[in-house]
């Protein structure tokens, strides 16, 4: 199996004993997602009600692979719920190829009864949540 290069900077700092947000500053830019840019873009997104009225993050509070920690009662994430968010982000996000990320196939996809579905990674069992185009958020 490869490696995962960004991952195993990451590992390497997190296991030295330096929390996500300072592993995360040790690392090139590029190499893995922008932390900043996730809080302030891919959390509010997460964190929306869609066409269901259900939002992401409680819709995946007990899923293993993307697992998402909600906001509290005033809609703000706390700095150790958004590190678990971003960590769990991290495990479907295609650093190398990011059109084939699951964070992003997943909620785009058709996946009624007429949808191709033969690609089980890319079924989504909230259904498609946005237009799987550029206007999509």
């Amino acid at each position: 199996m490869e490696q995962n290069p960004r991952l195993k900077l990451i590992a390497e700092r997190v296991l030295a004993g330096k929390k996500l947000s300072e592993a995360l500053a040790d690392v090139p830019p590029g190499s893995v997602l922008d932390f900043k840019f996730f809080i302030a873009r891919v959390e509010p997104i997460l964190s929306a009600p869609g066409p269901d009225g259900k939002a992401c993050v409680f819709r995946h509070a007990n899923l293993v692979i993307f697992k998402l920690k909600p906001p509290n009662s005033e809609g703000v994430f706390s700095e150790r719920n958004s590190g678990e968010n971003y960590k769990y982000a991290m495990r479907v996000v295609d650093i190398n190829n990011p059109t084939l990320s699951l964070i992003l196939i997943k909620p785009t996809r058709p996946t009624d009864s007429g949808a191709d579905v033969s690609d089980c990674l890319a079924m989504h069992n909230g259904g498609q949540r946005w237009p799987g185009n550029e206007s999509s958020p």
